[in-house]
C-alpha cells in the first residue's frame, strides 16, 4: 500500500529519483485514522522533501477541481475519467461484544447473524452498506443483516 502511495507521489511530483513537492490526497477517515496513520512517520521520513497534505473526509468531491492529486477509498469506484488502481485487500473481522453475546446468544453459522442486530458501514459514494460476506475455502456465504 505505501509503495503504491509512494509510486502515486513520484508521479505526481514528475520526479523518476526522488520524490519532492507538495501532494494533495484526498483520505476516507477510517482509512486515514486505522491503516495509514501509523505509517505516515516513517513516510515522511523517507521523503523529507515531500509536502504532504491529506483531506480527511467522507466524501470524494470533485478531485480535480479541488486540486487533489490522489484519493483512497474502500469499495468499488464510480464510474469516472479518473485512473484507479487497487492498493490493497482488507479482511474485515466480524465481532461482538460479549455482554451482547450474553443477551442475544451467539450465532454458529454467518445466516444467524440475519436475526441479530449489526452494524453497517456505508459506501460513502453511494450511501448503501456494504455488503456482509462470509468466506471458507471456495464457499460464499452473503448474508442480508439488518442495523441495530
Amino acid at each position: 500500500m505505501l509503495a503504491g502511495l509512494e509510486e502515486a507521489a513520484a508521479d505526481a511530483a514528475g520526479a523518476a529519483a526522488a520524490v519532492r513537492g507538495r501532494l494533495r490526497v484526498n483520505v476516507d477517515p477510517w482509512f486515514a485514522r486505522l491503516v495509514l496513520a501509523p505509517h505516515l512517520s516513517a513516510f515522511l521520513a523517507a521523503h523529507p522533501a515531500l509536502s504532504l497534505e491529506l483531506m480527511v473526509r467522507d466524501t470524494l468531491g470533485d478531485l480535480v477541481a479541488e486540486g487533489f492529486d490522489a484519493a483512497v477509498r474502500f469499495g468499488e469506484p464510480e464510474p469516472s475519467g479518473l485512473i484507479s488502481r487497487k492498493l490493497l485487500e482488507t479482511h474485515i473481522l466480524t465481532c461482538a461484544a460479549p455482554d451482547y453475546l450474553a443477551r442475544h446468544g451467539r450465532p454458529r453459522h454467518p445466516l444467524d447473524l440475519e436475526r441479530h442486530e449489526c452494524l453497517l458501514f456505508r459506501d460513502p459514494v453511494t450511501g448503501r452498506p456494504f455488503a456482509w460476506e462470509f468466506r471458507r475455502g471456495g464457499e460464499v456465504v452473503e448474508v442480508k443483516v439488518r442495523a441495530g
